[in-house]
């Protein structure tokens, strides 16, 4: 009820408009179970004193604090089209690791340097729009948008 509470919430208030990304952590949901963390379980992502990335949650919300740290690899910031992702980079896939609530839609290259994530790239919806928009002006004429890789 919390993943879906603080979805509804975040877009019909319009909240990413408003909001500001805190320095040191910010709340996101898991995306997988990961060391046996239960998918969407909601907590405060921040570095840890040998910069990795850890998780402080709440089980329920009120059980006792317990620490979630991520396994060592490389992470990105994926731009979804409603929401964002912290995505692992894995060679050719790129499973997702946190949900982004959606105020967080607009700040993705702030958290990828508060983070430091390997950058930002499209997923999704967003990636597939992106395409065909490009193959759209192309067809017309229009050279592409040029898009980086990473």
């Amino acid at each position: 009820m919390v993943f879906g509470s603080v979805f509804t919430w975040d877009l019909v208030s319009f909240r990413k408009s408003r909001f500001k990304v805190e320095p040191d952590s910010n709340w996101m949901f898991t995306a997988r179970e990961v060391n046996k963390t239960p998918i969407r379980t909601y907590g405060k992502l921040s570095r840890g004193p040998q910069g990795e990335l850890v998780l402080n949650y709440r089980p329920w919300l009120f059980l006792p604090r317990r620490t979630l740290t991520l396994p060592p690899g490389k992470y990105a910031v994926g731009r979804g089209l409603f929401y964002s992702e912290i995505i692992e980079l894995d060679g050719d896939s790129a499973p997702p690791v946190m949900t982004l609530p959606p105020r967080y839609r607009s700040h993705e290259e702030e958290l990828s340097s508060i983070y430091v994530l390997a950058g930002v790239q499209d997923i999704g919806a967003v990636k597939g729009f992106k395409a065909f928009w490009n193959w759209l002006k192309e067809l017309f004429g229009f050279r592409p948008e040029e898009t980086a890789t990473a």
